[in-house]
């Protein structure tokens, strides 16, 4: 085994996966019929500018070059679709959602020679045999079983003896194509009648086995066929083409040329029900996903002979049985046939991600809106994208690359905890979403031949171009406006045009791996439009507010960790910020330590391997420094993670949260209680001065303007703005004025001003203290004497 990783050249890295979803608390109650309390609704203009040469490519023009959707002026455009992909993407990752977007399928490896040529120490039976729906929808198989007149149960089939017009290098669809157009009826599969023989140039021991009915190897081959049965076409069957082997390349020259079977059974078998089998559906479901498209790309071989199945024989196929039954069993259409694994991309992703439930609503989803096809439910997207539009559009350019790329399926890579003989398994983790990494310009063309068929020439549009377009929302709550501000500005909120630029990019178009489509928003208080019935505070107040509390949501609900800022500080956002940098020190040429080099010898001897079951990250293979490969799969917080710690942290910064709440929630109370008894007063003392001035300026003595005069004199404002008017500024000058005007003020009025007076302590106060000395004064100045009583009732 080699000590040291195979070398690797890689563009991407990848973000992990949390074992947490967040999952927002209104998520049920977003629609949009019935507003949020908080909803805000509007429209944000905005402008997009490359900082590298960037494609969104729509289809190929007459010369081959991948180009620009444009509009009926002519003019670039970028569809809305690309850009709310690239957001939405952004928000799973940041706010901890659910991974949406990846290729589900099963995958499967060529099962080894020993599993499928059924030696004594092979764990399965491999049997040829024919598959169908049966009425019930369930499928079934038919073995084809040995006959007394023909030894064999399935002969090799040398195309180029038959006289179809083909020959043994032709693809496997034109030899099905073929076959039906002579035998087929009905676009049916046809049962067709063979003439068997042995194989011409058999070894002794290949003519042992030609005669061991123990092993159900038959050296024999087809030398002709007909449509109907006679002495010489004695055995029905039908044909299992199969593509030319990759082996077969003239370097071998033992290399079995025979790569097309004729299955051969009874008729009368064929016809009882009893004769046929159940079959695992997921089987079947196995053998179709691992078929690679036919090369026109809509269907696949299986789908091929789906299509024309025969109503009584269905389609023949290899079925490797296992010793457990259809629980390591599989299908195919060559003898070494893959063997699909146990789990999906889906399923190691809801396993990973599975400590929030699976019907509960992300932030991504509460947002974007879904389609649950199990549940019958969808809501709409509460933000609209429309089509970007090129205004400021620098020179274009075409350049070459090859676009290839590596598929989930090479597992080393895309696996970051995985068992070498079972990867897709029970325990095995992924290793995240893949994500690009930003670079200050476009890599040079990576053509090293001539070979045209995989070069893709793309029409890049020059960088400082710029784009404008509109996002329109509605009813969002505040948080859910912060996070979309926040994933446009990664956390950096509004930016004044022509200000110092950020670090921070996005990756949009064709060919990221190379550099290509380095963009970011340019957003100004003036980019967002809200309606006039919204009373709203100042715009960049309000998304500085929204961002402040997207983040505070975050960070509460966060479960790793009891910090106030434990969100913004995570692995996960860390990661995405730090790859979303530009790296001028970039190379796509750099070579990274990915995997280990010895692969191939840990398969054969994963026993004695030391890095069995361990992740990348443990193996050492992703040494400390800059530009070192894709990040450790396994969050570092989660650790020793349990769902109880998880609730603990949560509760702890909840309940934190709902005290600094509370705090804050008295404290605008009482500035709100105080702001209205301010209020209150100025119209209390508007009114009071609009009826002083209605008296005063009428002359009118009655007993209405002796209780304005004591209610004036609870405001010190009015006294002073009064004094010459009313001849007094205080309670003692007040009662002086009455007596040496002779006053008599009846019970009643006598009554409402001690109300008034009583209303204001200090008042109170100042009136008794002068009452009390008017009476001592002159014991008969009644007014004294009666309001005194009044007073100290």
């Amino acid at each position: 085994m080699r000590d040291k990783p195979i070398k690797i050249v890689v563009p991407y890295n990848f973000i992990p996966l949390s074992s947490w979803v967040y999952t927002p608390d209104w998520a049920e109650k977003a629609c949009h019929d019935i507003p949020f309390k908080d909803g805000i609704s509007g429209k944000i203009r905005y402008r997009l500018k490359n900082s590298t040469p960037i494609c969104v490519g729509h289809q190929k023009n007459a010369e081959g070059v991948l180009d620009w959707e444009k509009d009926a002026d002519g003019r670039y455009v970028i569809p809305g679709s690309s850009v709310k992909g690239m957001l939405r993407t952004a928000l799973e990752i940041v706010s901890f959602g659910r991974m949406e977007c990846f290729h589900n399928r099963k995958h499967a490896t060529r099962c080894s020679i020993g599993d499928v040529m059924n030696s004594d120490n092979s764990k399965f039976e491999r049997l040829p045999v024919l598959v169908k729906p049966g009425k019930d929808g369930y499928w079934k198989y038919f073995v084809t079983e040995y006959n007394p007149e023909m030894k064999p149960v399935c002969a090799s089939v040398k195309i180029d003896n038959l006289n179809l017009g083909l020959n043994q290098d032709s693809k496997a669809a034109d030899k099905l194509t073929k076959i039906m157009k002579l035998y087929g009826r009905g676009g049916k599969l046809p049962i067709v009648y063979a003439e068997i023989k042995d194989r011409d140039g058999l070894s002794k021991n290949q003519q042992k086995k030609n005669v061991d009915k123990q092993r159900k190897t038959y050296w024999k081959e087809v030398v002709s066929i007909s449509e109907n049965k006679d002495e010489k076409h004695r055995h029905a069957g039908m044909f299992l083409f199969m593509d030319k082997n990759v082996s077969n390349n003239g370097n071998n020259p033992k290399a079995n040329k025979y790569t097309d079977y004729f299955f051969i059974f009874d008729e009368d078998k064929l016809k009882d029900p009893c004769n046929w089998k159940a079959l695992d559906i997921d089987l079947i479901k196995d053998l179709k996903q691992s078929m690679a498209p036919l090369k026109n790309g809509e269907d696949t071989l299986f789908d091929r002979y789906c299509t024309h199945m025969n109503d009584i024989a269905g389609f023949p196929v290899w079925y490797l049985k296992g010793e457990n039954g259809d629980s390591d069993s599989s299908l195919g259409f060559c003898q070494v046939m893959r063997h699909v694994y146990k789990k999906s991309v889906k399923d190691l992703v809801e396993a990973q991600q599975g400590l929030s439930k699976i019907e509960d609503a992300d932030l991504p989803t509460t947002m974007f809106g879904y389609c649950s096809n199990k549940d019958k439910m969808s809501l709409g997207s509460r933000i609209g994208f429309s089509d970007l539009v090129g205004i400021n559009i620098k020179k274009t350019k075409v350049e070459q690359y090859v676009l290839a790329e590596s598929k989930s399926s090479f597992y080393p890579e895309y696996l970051g905890k995985f068992n070498y003989k079972k990867p897709y398994d029970e325990g095995s983790r992924i290793a995240g979403r893949k994500i690009y990494k930003v670079r200050d310009r476009l890599a040079e063309s990576n053509i090293t031949n001539d070979n045209q068929n995989v070069v893709s020439r793309i029409n890049f549009v020059e960088q400082d171009s710029e784009f404008e377009g509109t996002i329109v929302f509605h009813n969002l709550k505040p948080e859910e406006l912060g996070a979309l501000v926040w994933v446009m500005t990664f956390g950096e909120g509004l930016r004044i045009e022509n200000s110092s630029k950020s670090s921070y990019y996005h990756l949009l178009g064709h060919a990221r791996a190379f550099g290509a489509g380095a963009v970011q928003f340019e957003l100004s208080p003036e980019s967002f439009e809200f309606p006039s019935y919204q009373k709203l505070p100042d715009t960049a107040e309000l998304v500085n507010d929204c961002l402040d509390k997207f983040e505070k949501v975050m960070n509460v609900n966060y479960p790793f960790s009891d910090k106030d800022d434990s969100w913004k500080q995570s692995s996960i956002v860390t990661l995405y910020l730090k790859n979303s940098e530009i790296d001028s020190d970039f190379d796509v040429k750099k070579v990274y330590n990915m995997f280990p080099g010895e692969f191939g010898e840990i398969k054969k001897d994963y026993e004695n391997s030391p890095n069995a079951g361990k992740s990348n990250q443990q193996k050492g293979f992703y040494p400390s420094g800059k530009n070192t490969g894709p990040v450790c799969n396994v969050l570092k917080e989660e650790g020793d993670f349990s769902e109880k710690t998880w609730k603990q942290n949560v509760d702890k910064k909840r309940k934190k949260e709902e005290e600094r709440q509370k705090v804050e929630l008295k404290k605008r109370k009482e500035e709100q209680d105080k702001l209205e008894k301010e209020l209150v007063a100025a119209n209390k003392k508007n009114e009071l001065e609009r009826r002083l001035n209605e008296i005063l300026d009428s002359s009118n003595t009655d007993s209405e303007l002796y209780v304005l005069e004591v209610e004036v004199l609870r405001n010190r404002e009015l006294c002073e703005k009064y004094r010459e008017k009313l001849g007094f500024s205080n309670f003692n000058q007040f009662l002086k004025n009455l007596k040496n005007n002779g006053i008599e003020i009846n019970d009643k009025t006598m009554q409402r001003m001690s109300d008034v007076i009583r209303q204001d302590d200090e008042l109170r106060k100042e009136a008794v203290e002068s009452c009390k000395t008017q009476k001592k004064k002159d014991k008969n100045f009644v007014i004294a004497s009666r309001l005194y009583d009044l007073l100290n009732n």
